[in-house]
């Protein structure tokens, strides 16, 4: 009987999770979404098939699309719970125009059946987990690949996408501040990677995959481009059977991460160059560590100035209008930005840069990166694609090709929950009120970040990936915290190997000994209730 009652309590938790908490400058009962015009709960249909081919992308997205924006979650059935929870908290906002991406069709038919209102697609190339470094990657690559594909595929479509990880909490409309003057003529707003503390924004030089929002692309631009060519580098590299990469002594493992990749590939656009500066700076292995050293240094020296001058990330202070001051906490904020340019080789490859990394005679095609041009040209014949970077012919095109710019966007706009209060302490902030200090928040590494906090977040739940018992554990209520009352969020990445879990009873007492006061609960058994529903 008890496990019931600690089950009802949570229950009533969750309700209060999901409860709104406005800030003083919302109406009661007003979506957020009211000030922009972008309320698509109820306006969008549910869709459900594989979207490889043909016209099913082009449908998936006029359904699941409101306005030309869509919103893209990538998930396994394991983590239902989680991708309940962000769709949950968009609902809130009065959003529901989002695209479910779903692991395998038979993920999907869990999904689509526990939010039969958005329905599940998925793309059913499987990215090839091979080389001798494959153990170094983590599993659930194949579908952050195909993630980065259909982003890829829907920009040169003409939609606007807002990718996301379903550990990331939203305290106000996104739109509201993506489309305002200081930040609408950014093509691209990523998440900056600051892992430790939102002063480390000053000299931010890492994206995070986590959060990006493509807005105006040109089908034909740097942009366009350089989200194909997270997914097709790795591509070209496995088509290669890695051989140019071990030929420089540089893993296989090497950007088959998507957030490693896109760093690799952020320095091409940069540069108006293909290079791989990552590969040669990260990558590199040696028979001593002080072999390895010596060769990033050389490389950084050589690859370096490529993104320099004119061509490297800027720092501008701007002022903030008005009615965003308040939200960011200052009347003015640093910002960090880069010019995109279209690559081209120019003349050819240069082998003082490192060549070519894509296979011998520097510009080869193999059946997967030939199969994921097919794709961009199956989802619209006739369109046309952006200068070949690699074709002498398209130099000209290429140099001609309009700028589009890259925003890291500011710490109130998007950022992390751990560096965002533990060091900073702006948790304090957070708490007085949350809905007023930061309007897109992903929650990874939480359990990291509250770490001997006061007044901690009470509802974490960890769900295997395999379909089973989810683990719920739960502290003592704290004061609301933004658009959760009770949890921060039901973050996949709680499950980072790199955080100690409680995974029995013992680890739950032990962590509730590191935070502040409260009982524990235990809800588990073989068929527990979602407690979503």
């Amino acid at each position: 009987m008890h496990l019931w009652v600690a089950f009802a309590s949570l229950l009533a938790c969750w309700a209060a999770c999901i409860a709104p908490c406005k800030s003083s400058t919302e109406a009661p009962g007003t979506p957020a979404c009211e000030a922009t015009g972008y309320c698509s709960l109820g306006k969008t249909k549910a869709y459900t098939r594989d979207i490889h081919g043909g016209q099913a992308l082009r449908d998936a997205s006029e359904a699941r699309s409101f306005k030309k924006e869509i919103i893209l979650m990538c998930s396994s059935a394991g983590y239902l719970l989680a991708i309940k929870q962000a769709t949950m908290n968009l609902e809130r906002l009065g959003m529901e125009h989002v695209m479910v991406l779903g692991y395998t069709e038979k993920d999907c038919e869990v999904l689509s059946k526990e939010l039969p209102s958005y329905g599940c697609v998925w793309d059913h190339f499987m990215l090839p987990m091979v080389g001798k470094d494959i153990y170094r990657v983590s599993k659930a690559v194949p579908l952050w690949h195909n993630r980065w594909r259909t982003m890829a595929r829907q920009a040169r479509l003409g939609y606007n996408v807002l990718s996301i990880d379903t550990d990331v909490i939203f305290y106000h409309d996104p739109y509201r501040f993506f489309k305002a003057p200081l930040f609408k003529d950014y093509v691209i707003i990523n998440q900056p990677e600051t892992l430790y503390s939102s002063r480390d924004y000053h000299h931010v030089n890492t994206a995070n995959g986590g959060i990006i929002y493509v807005q105006n692309a040109s089908p034909t631009g740097p942009a366009a481009w350089l989200l194909a060519e997270v997914s097709d580098r790795i591509l070209r590299f496995i088509d290669d059977n890695f051989k140019e990469l071990l030929k420089h002594n540089i893993r296989t493992s090497c950007d088959y991460m998507d957030q490693n990749c896109l760093n690799d590939v952020i320095y091409s656009v940069q540069a108006g160059n293909i290079i791989f500066q990552r590969c040669f700076t990260e990558c590199i292995f040696g028979d001593t560590r002080a072999e390895v050293e010596q060769k990033r240094k050389q490389w950084s020296q050589v690859l370096g100035p490529l993104t320099r001058g004119d061509r490297q990330r800027v720092s501008l202070t701007v002022e903030l209008p008005a009615w965003m001051a308040p939200i960011a906490g200052e009347e003015s904020t640093l910002i960090r930005s880069f010019d995109m340019h279209m690559p081209h080789i120019g003349d050819g490859w240069k082998e003082e840069w490192g060549g070519s990394l894509y296979g011998a005679g520097g510009s080869t095609r193999g059946t997967l990166s030939q199969g994921l041009l097919d794709q961009f040209k199956d989802d619209c014949p006739g369109c046309p694609m952006w200068p070949d970077p690699e074709s002498a012919d398209s130099k000209a095109a290429a140099e001609s090709t309009p700028i589009e710019k890259w925003l890291f966007a500011p710490p109130f706009l998007i950022f992390g929950y751990f560096p965002r209060g533990r060091k900073d302490q702006e948790l304090e902030k957070l708490t007085e009120n949350p809905s007023t200090k930061i309007v897109v928040l992903q929650s990874e590494e939480v359990l990291s970040a509250i770490e001997g906090m006061k007044d901690a977040p009470i509802l974490f739940i960890k769900h295997p990936i395999q379909l089973g018992d989810p683990h719920l554990y739960g502290y003592k209520p704290a004061p609301c915290i933004g658009a959760m009352k009770c949890c921060i969020g039901l973050s996949r990445t709680v499950m980072n190997s790199e955080n100690p879990q409680p995974e029995d009873a013992e680890h739950v007492q032990r962590w509730k000994g590191r935070m502040s006061g409260g009982t524990v609960s235990i809800v588990g058994g073989e068929k527990m209730p979602d407690p979503v529903q």
